[in-house]
């Protein structure tokens, strides 16, 4: 009778024991699966805002937010290979720290020589990547981001630990793929915007561009209750030019102009070939006196040029200005283009070499 107590008391005690081992497995593995399940919306979540992105600013906030949530403590940037191939430049970060340098040579990352992911700490070697300056005793982590087959960028991560487990590098893995597409795309989309926006021969702004950025200065200048003034730079005796020196003096002269042009004026103007010879430039918060000045100041900077093309000496050249200023001229950016205009043809048919403001010729 008592051994089949004790055996008893054994089996009840042993089967609590399995009960509550499968209790906690089971807790476990939901809880495995909840986290899986969270990290595979927070994956979607990141490719699908990233994919709604129109620039790089709107992507930066998009892994502020999100990949520490998958990641965990783990900071980490983004570098974007340049055109020439021989430069990338961090374009994104997260992280408590800014990791690495904000811009190196593909030779000093082990993961680009190599073509794969590089581990800068494992069980044989510690090679630390040259990029990743300060970070000399962390675990690091460089993965190339491969799109339209070929390496577009790179990922770095710095890790607290120096162990690194499977399911943290595959996350790795797959948000560099969702990044390295996501800015991929923005590259491309911003190539062909540019094309779209950009005259081919001086790289100035075209007249599409022109339209589109009149109409928001405008706006602003109301809102604001300020000025805004256009000029219209147009080169004296071009077509004669042309005739003297050909069609390919003619184009360097253009890009000449346009390149003095965008010196003289700040990033905030914007520099437009509307056609042929004529630049029309945008400048926000500006009045008649300093437009006045600053177009002056372009009549003499091209007064001074001089340019030779092929060894030949081209001759002095000059520029026409027309100016007109938002609200003392007009309040509508058609009308403005086309007192500018006015401005222009008054300014070269009483003599060219000068600007003159459409309130003074009226």
């Amino acid at each position: 009778m008592i051994t089949l107590f004790i055996v008893l008391t054994f089996t009840i005690f042993n089967n609590r024991l399995i009960a509550r081992h499968i209790d906690q497995r089971e807790h476990l593995y939901q809880s495995q699966f909840l986290n899986q399940k969270r990290d595979i919306e927070l994956l979607h979540r990141l490719a699908s805002l990233l994919a709604a992105c129109n620039n790089t600013i709107e992507a930066q906030q998009v892994v502020t937010d999100v990949v520490p949530k998958i990641l965990g403590n783990v900071s980490g940037a983004v570098a974007i290979m340049r055109a020439s191939r021989n430069l990338l430049e961090t374009k994104l970060s997260w992280g408590e720290n800014r990791i690495g340098l904000d811009s190196y040579s593909p030779d000093d990352c082990w993961a680009l020589r190599k073509g794969k992911y590089h581990f800068a700490k494992d069980e044989l070697t510690n090679m630390q990547c040259a990029h990743m300056h300060g970070c000399e005793y962390q675990q690091t982590l460089c993965i190339p981001m491969i799109a339209h087959g070929e390496a577009i960028g790179m990922m770095s991560l710095v890790f607290e630990t120096e162990t690194v487990d499977d399911k943290l590098q595959n996350l790795c893995f797959t948000i560099a793929e969702h990044i390295g597409l996501a800015m991929a795309n923005l590259e491309l989309q911003e190539k062909l915007r540019q094309q779209a926006l950009r005259d081919p021969l001086t790289g100035l702004y075209n007249r599409r561009y022109l339209e589109e950025i009149l109409e928001q200065e405008l706006i602003f200048a109301s809102r604001s209750q300020s000025n805004l003034s256009v000029l219209m730079v147009d080169m004296d005796h071009f077509k004669r030019f042309n005739d003297n020196f050909g069609h390919d003096a003619g184009d360097y002269v253009l890009k000449q102009l346009a390149s003095v042009l965008t010196q003289v004026c700040t990033d905030d103007d914007s520099v437009c070939r509307v056609g042929g010879e004529e630049i029309a430039i945008v400048l926000p918060k500006m009045d008649i006196d300093t437009s006045l000045l600053l177009a002056q100041k372009i009549c003499t900077r091209v007064r001074e040029m001089h340019p030779k093309f092929n060894g030949q000496v081209l001759g002095q050249l000059t520029v026409s200005i027309g100016i007109a200023t938002y609200p003392d001229s007009a309040d509508k950016s058609d009308s403005l283009i086309k007192e500018a205009d006015i401005a222009l043809y008054q300014a070269k048919n009483s003599g060219r070499d000068k600007a003159l403001h459409i309130s003074y010729t009226e």
